[in-house]
């Protein structure tokens, strides 16, 4: 065999493979134009550039050089998706998109088993599975940025401080006085997001196009309560962390704080008498 029938051959072996792989262990897909395709039409360009003569095939190829591109770059694109939403999905969301999910891959399977890079059907192919992973991709879109913006209201609450003081020692009912702004404050921001997040959630139902009370859904608003329940927990643990800080000696000396309460000492009737009362 001749060294330009053996070009041939050898390319005709790659063009012959499948559109797309896939990796089992992920799930990831990739596009599957081999290297030596690419060298091939890259050398062809030059040679004809040139006017030198170059292997049948190769010719043939070089004439289908843009359409190889467009399929490509579309490929391309249509993978790039497809990856990024399994690589960022949490298991809670997975089952809610998975319907969406198994409706690209039965469409992208002829890629992967059936059409090659000489096939007929394959812009029809690219067509179908770009618009279905478009789908899956503004599913996903939508579930992550509500998602974030749930995260965002939650972490608001907790960021924000709950206790107050002034730099000088206070009696305990101004003290008192002092934070009831500073609650109403945390209140109003847990009021406002608490229904902020319940209309993040309606939308992403609505997206999903799910029943309110199917299993999967169920879990997802599970999870989202629990993102609520550790803010919550979060802000009361950083208002008890501040109120230690207030009484702690080492961290009284560290910040050289004013004491944060004014108690008086009397002696009436030969008794010591605290006001306020310690009681």
């Amino acid at each position: 065999m001749c060294s330009s029938d053996l070009v041939d051959a050898t390319s005709k072996a790659k063009l012959n493979q499948p559109l797309l792989v896939r990796k089992a262990t992920t799930g990831h897909l990739e596009v599957n134009f081999a290297p030596d395709l690419v060298r091939l039409l890259r050398e062809a360009k030059y040679f004809l550039a040139l006017d030198l003569e170059i292997p049948e095939l190769a010719k043939t190829m070089y004439a289908k050089v843009e359409i190889f591109r467009r399929w490509t770059e579309a490929m391309d694109m249509i993978v790039a998706m497809n990856n990024t939403v399994l690589s960022n999905l949490l298991p809670v969301e997975f089952p809610l998109i998975q319907p969406y999910i198994d409706q690209f891959n039965k469409s992208v399977n002829r890629g992967e088993q059936e059409l090659d890079w000489e096939s007929e059907g394959v812009d029809e192919f690219i067509e179908e599975s770009d618009e279905l992973v478009r789908i899956v991709y503004e599913i996903y879109g939508v579930m992550k940025t509500n998602l974030n913006t749930t995260q965002e209201l939650i972490n608001g609450w907790w960021a924000t401080s709950m206790m107050e003081r002034k730099p000088r020692p206070t009696d305990t009912k101004e003290l008192e006085a002092i934070q009831k702004p500073t609650h109403q404050k945390v209140y109003g921001l847990i009021k406002d997001g608490s229904k902020e997040i319940t209309v993040l959630l309606k939308e992403t139902n609505k997206i999903l196009k799910i029943a309110a009370m199917h299993p999967d859904w169920v879990s997802y608003m599970n999870f989202t309560n629990n993102l609520v329940v550790e803010g919550l927990a979060k802000l009361v643990t950083h208002a008890m962390e501040w109120l230690v800080d207030q009484v702690d000696q080492s961290s009284i000396d560290n910040n050289e704080l004013a004491p944060l309460i004014e108690i008086k000492l009397d002696l009436v009737d030969n008794k010591v008498q605290f006001a306020p009362s310690l009681n």
